[in-house]
């Protein structure tokens, strides 16, 4: 995906573009989940059928054969519950690796003033900590929100079947916790933004003052270090007490929710069970879906801490890929091809801006390894001055005499023909380096005593 694609595409299209080289393991994850779902929503109905047909019957043959069938169905059911939660997290590291490796892409093409602006525990946050929300809510969201609707909506559809006053009055309860859910979600990711930026600024003081500990302790200057970090701390805290607040409200009312929904069962019930509507059966099956609503209800409410975490990471995300690289491609750029005398393979090409030495090698088609191992030694100085004014100059003052007393003359001079030496010397070890091998080792000490 490029760059300006971040600009014009929503956040959930980014998001599930990520999910399409992995759709297979996301389609597996979602079946599994779906048979949860029905095997979560029959248990109430069968019991139904149980209490009003085998029971009082006393069909002991069939009653076991329905019990025996509950726990083939519920070892099953444990079957597609590791495939979900193996296969399931699969898919989430995946789609994570895959983001994180477009931004660490996306990061090589910043330049120097993007890295001069922002802080390296900013990054690091940004690549490490943000994107695991992004991968819980890359697996446990899709998956959490289709379990939990498939419960709700099967067991509102059922219980109409059953006693269709009661299950209206179950329906109506569900906007009121939609409403609760979707003002409290906004709270919650306001709040999880400021804790990312918070968790970023706190992860780049403590990276700054570590790398520069040893500056600090030689100055004397741990005291501002700590109240640098006693500030970024109480930050931190901060926001983290704020998203508290939010989360407190938006669970606190989860929680009447679900308590109020059997109030409601046993009430309504009762005052149909009165009026001759409805019977006990009826009434313990409703209690019975009542209670499978707990488990949906809750990971919604998981989705929505999920969903705030993540959006909030995916936000940070998106930011970051957006930032244009300051040097780009023309729009018809063409990619540039190697000329004559590229180096291509591990070796010199022929005739192109190299030396005449190197279109030697490349048309024998092997590099002079003598020629590599000879740029490993350390060059005297004397053999640099040497090298530069070549062995024919003598350098001379305008009296005729060389630079330098006498003493310095005779102590140059040995270094001098050992340069010679070695001029000639390389000269031979082209064609034949294993005769000299120990002759280089020899002037190479000679000179290092000197």
């Amino acid at each position: 995906m490029r760059t300006r694609d971040f600009h014009k595409q929503s956040l959930l299209s980014i998001f599930v573009s990520y999910f399409r080289p992995h759709m297979k393991l996301f389609v597996l994850d979602m079946v599994c989940a779906l048979m949860i779902s029905l095997i979560d929503l029959s248990f109430p109905y069968v019991s139904r059928i149980c209490m009003y047909e085998l029971i009082p019957q006393s069909r002991f043959r069939a009653f076991a054969a329905v019990v025996a069938a509950l726990l083939a169905a519920y070892l099953l059911r444990s079957v597609f519950q590791y495939i979900v939660t193996y296969w399931g997290h699969t898919f989430g590291v995946r789609v994570e690796a895959d983001i994180r490796q477009d931004l660490f892409t996306h990061l090589q093409t910043l330049p120097f003033s993007f890295y001069d602006k922002n802080r390296t525990g900013h990054l690091m946050s940004r690549i490490t900590a943000e994107l695991f929300d992004i991968t819980e809510l890359a697996h446990h969201g899709p998956e959490d929100l289709f379990i939990s609707c498939v419960t709700v909506v099967g067991a509102i559809a059922i219980m109409f079947t059953i006693q269709w006053r009661l299950a209206l009055v179950m329906l109506l309860l569900l906007p009121l916790f939609l409403l609760v859910t979707v003002t409290n979600r906004k709270r919650m990711m306001d709040a999880s933004v400021v804790v990312k930026q918070n968790i970023a600024g706190i992860n780049a003081d403590i990276e700054s003052s570590i790398s520069g500990m040893r500056t600090a302790k030689a100055f004397s200057n741990e005291s501002t270090e700590h109240a640098k970090f006693l500030s970024a701390n109480e930050r931190f805290k901060n926001a983290k007490q704020a998203r508290y607040r939010a989360m407190a409200g938006f669970m606190s009312s989860l929680e009447f929710f679900m308590c109020i929904m059997p109030v409601t069962v046993i009430s309504v019930g009762g005052w149909l069970i009165m009026r001759e509507r409805m019977d006990y059966v009826d009434l313990i099956t409703f209690s019975l879906y009542v209670t499978s609503f707990v488990s949906p209800i809750r990971k919604l409410a998981n989705f929505a801490e999920m969903f705030s975490n993540g959006f909030a990471g995916l936000h940070r995300f998106i930011e970051l890929m957006a930032t244009e690289p300051s040097i780009q491609d023309a729009p018809d750029a063409v990619p540039l091809q190697p000329g004559p005398g590229a180096h291509q393979g591990g070796q010199h090409g022929k005739g192109g801006a190299g030396s005449a030495w190197d279109g030697q090698a490349g048309a024998n088609g092997q590099v002079d390894q003598d020629h590599k191992d000879l740029g490993k030694h350390r060059v005297h100085p004397a053999c640099q001055l040497f090298q530069t004014l070549g062995p024919g100059h003598s350098h001379h003052s305008g009296n005729g005499q060389p630079h330098g007393t006498d003493g310095q003359a005779q102590k140059g001079r040995p270094e001098m023909d050992a340069c010679l030496g070695s001029q000639v010397r390389r000269k031979d070890q082209v064609a034949s380096p294993e005769k000299h091998g120990k002759q280089r080792e020899a002037d190479e000490q000679q000179l290092s005593a000197r």
